[in-house]
C-alpha cells in the first residue's frame, strides 16, 4: 500500500510538473527524472523487502540455536532426573538399620537398691 501511494505520488508530481509547463508532451529530461524517481521508488521497495528477508533469516537461525540450546537443557535435565529417580529407589531398597531396644526392665546391676 505504501509502495502504491509512492508511484501515485511520483505520477502525480510528474504529471504536476507537465501541467506547469503547459508547453506539450514532456521534454527528454522531464520524462528520465520522472522515470527516475518512479525507478527509486521501486527501488527503495525492492530494498526494505530485501532488510526484512535479512531479518527474518536472521531471527529464524538465532531460533534455531535458541532451540538446539533448549532441546540440549532438556536431555540433560531428563538425564539428571532419571539418575535421580534411580538413586531414590536404590535408596528405599537399602534395609534401614535396626533400632536399638530398649531394656523393658531394669537389669540386676542397674537396678536402684531398695529403699527401706
Amino acid at each position: 500500500m505504501k509502495a502504491s501511494t509512492g508511484l501515485l505520488l511520483c505520477l502525480a508530481l510528474g504529471l504536476g510538473a507537465c501541467a506547469q509547463r503547459q508547453e506539450g508532451p514532456p521534454t527528454f529530461g522531464e520524462a528520465m527524472q520522472d522515470r527516475g524517481n518512479m525507478t527509486k521508488e521501486v527501488g527503495d521497495k525492492w530494498q526494505r523487502g530485501n532488510d526484512k528477508v535479512q531479518r527474518g533469516t536472521r531471527m529464524i537461525e538465532e531460533s534455531k540455536q535458541d532451540s538446539t540450546e533448549g532441546q540440549r537443557l532438556i536431555r540433560e535435565g531428563r538425564s539428571e532426573m532419571r539418575e535421580a529417580e534411580e538413586q531414590a529407589r536404590a535408596v528405599r531398597q537399602q534395609p534401614l538399620p535396626a533400632e536399638p531396644t530398649m531394656p523393658t526392665s531394669p537389669t540386676p546391676a542397674t537396678a536402684p537398691a531398695p529403699q527401706y
